[in-house]
């Protein structure tokens, strides 16, 4: 991905983001909504903790040995990562798992314990996501490669056609990236 140099203009930033702050207020505020998380929540939690360390208790304790079942084990776990990741830590992160912030703190450092970076997270999404949200060309989480377009803005390929089948199974392989290349480029940058 090459990099453009991009400026924000200032001139009305004050005002919109004023004018942002309300109408998100004004949204949660008219439909009853809490702006942290709920029961729902903690049960959301709970599940995905579950899915993610029972079979990771039985699988290290040796209760299930056959491959299959490790295969199956080792899906289930997946899920319970994404899960932790994308429901749980990210919204801690952003404040709004809980009203008390040690809370949101504790929750956010969850990604360490499933073998991620909370710190790198943070800068990925919290600067670069935040800062070029969906922007092409800054935005790393809307351009996976060629294989895959998240942007009308990316280049459209034949392929692209079929994404929405093999879709899943790539995104699901995008950890192995983070891994390996992801996560020391961004510290680079």
């Amino acid at each position: 991905m090459k990099y453009k140099a991009i400026k924000f203009s200032r001139s009305n930033q004050a005002e919109f983001i004023s004018d942002l702050r309300k109408r998100v207020k004004e949204h949660f505020e008219t439909n009853k909504i809490s702006v942290y998380g709920n029961a729902t929540m903690v049960t959301k939690t709970i599940v995905m903790f579950l899915l993610y360390f029972a079979p990771y208790a039985l699988m290290l304790t040796g209760v299930i040995t056959n491959t299959w079942i490790l295969l199956l084990m080792w899906a289930i776990m997946g899920i319970g990562m994404s899960g932790i990741g994308l429901a749980v830590m990210h919204d801690a992160n952003h404040g709004a798992y809980s009203k008390n912030k040690h809370v949101n703190k504790y929750m956010g450092y969850v990604m360490n314990v499933i073998g991620a970076s909370a710190f790198n997270w943070k800068v990925q999404h919290n600067v670069l996501h935040h800062s070029f949200t969906n922007i092409e060309g800054m935005d790393e989480d809307i351009d996976p490669g060629k294989l895959m377009r998240l942007s009308p803005h990316a280049p459209l390929l034949k392929v692209h056609k079929l994404q929405h089948i093999y879709g899943w199974f790539l995104y699901g392989l995008m950890t192995f990236l983070w891994l390996t290349t992801k996560d020391f480029k961004q510290l680079y940058r």
